[in-house]
């Protein structure tokens, strides 16, 4: 038993939350667990017995709640309940990796009557506070947006590899653009980052050194020349958490869009295959998305710190270890895969020695 104020309140708004949405806001358990919330409330001088008595009937309220079979909320727990327990024994793990090309690709996947938009994280709090945190950060290589610490859903059931979690951040700065090849060639000419596999894209052959295409993503670099010019540049490479938050979560009204700019696709807002240019485009030639970003969605994909693992996501799982082997997420899909690749739960994942003309990069940083 909870025998405090300060411990009782915060239980007792949960179990509001809760019934409200479980059950509806003018059911008989609801109105009770809002008249006993109110009284809360009362002089702490009768607080000893009657706190006592609030809080079991909290602890009564928020098990009925999620108990009661007409509760959406309690069926959509057992769903995901139960996808939880399948990817932590290895039975959510991604399709076969395509022969011309090693990468695990997401398949869709939509569980009957679930979808990602019925997980909410329920509360009504502001994001944890970040303190002299402007909202942009200027930066020599590559200008920066925040994106503020909090709880978010990380996954979506139309993700096999990638059912839905809610995940907690710090606050962070991501590239508000790709990596240029204007931006690379600083870190090339400095003797800290190795020179792309091979300098032409698919339609242009002076890609790479041509003064033309300084604003279009770097590509052909593996994941570690990533890394190696995200530290270079005092950064590192963003988690595939911290990328999806990045691309899909709005802080303020506690939801998460399919692709970075809504939930309706439209070829207007990337460069996917769907657009027609067949290569890279410049950088930012598309509109903003929903975090001052701009082409998390096509373009090119980008490489994530991330070792490719099944969901749950666990940052301390070794997953985040630089030093381990196996094959790295990368994330947002290209100018040549569908609107599919461009999801923001969708995964993918490749050798870190791997070079493509689809696959480029972003950082991020820890304020």
């Amino acid at each position: 038993m909870i025998g405090d104020y300060a411990s009782a309140r915060p239980l007792y708004e949960r179990a509001l939350a809760i019934t409200e949405q479980a059950l509806g806001p003018e059911h008989p358990n609801t109105r009770t667990v809002r008249t006993n919330l109110a009284a809360l409330d009362a002089p702490l001088s009768s607080a000893a017995q009657q706190i006592a008595e609030i809080t079991a009937q909290a602890e009564a309220a928020v098990a009925a709640a999620l108990a009661d079979p007409s509760s959406e909320r309690a069926a959509l727990a057992a769903q995901l309940e139960a996808r939880a327990r399948q990817a932590e024994d290895g039975e959510a793990a991604g399709s076969p990796s395509n022969p011309s090309r090693p990468c695990y690709c997401s398949t869709m996947w939509t569980p009957p009557g679930i979808d990602f938009d019925d997980l909410q994280v329920q509360s009504s709090d502001a994001p944890p506070p970040a303190p002299n945190l402007p909202a942009a950060r200027t930066d020599p290589h590559g200008d920066m947006v925040l994106i503020p610490g909090g709880e978010f859903i990380l996954g979506g059931s139309d993700q096999r590899d990638a059912p839905p979690q809610i995940v907690e951040l710090p606050s962070f700065y991501i590239d508000k653009t790709e990596v240029t090849n204007a931006a690379y060639k600083q870190c090339l000419a400095a003797g800290m980052c190795a020179p792309p596999k091979r300098p032409d894209s698919q339609t242009h052959p002076n890609y790479f050194s041509g003064p033309t295409y300084d604003r279009y993503p770097v590509i052909e670099v593996s994941w570690q020349q990533a890394q190696s010019f995200c530290g270079w540049a005092g950064k590192r490479l963003p988690s595939e958490a911290e990328w999806e938050k990045a691309a899909s979560w709005n802080a303020a009204t506690y939801q998460k869009s399919v692709w970075p700019w809504g939930d309706v696709f439209n070829p207007k807002q990337l460069n996917s295959s769907e657009t027609g240019i067949s290569d890279t485009s410049a950088v930012g030639q598309f509109p903003p998305e929903r975090n001052g970003t701009v082409d998390m969605g096509g373009n090119v994909s980008e490489w994530t710190s991330s070792l490719y693992k099944p969901y749950p996501y666990n940052e301390a799982d070794g997953r985040e270890n630089s030093k381990a082997s196996g094959d790295r997420v990368f994330r947002g899909g290209s100018w040549a895969q569908s609107e599919d690749k461009a999801r923001t739960s969708s995964r993918q994942a490749a050798s870190p020695t791997l070079t493509d003309r689809e696959i480029g990069f972003r950082c991020a940083v820890t304020p």
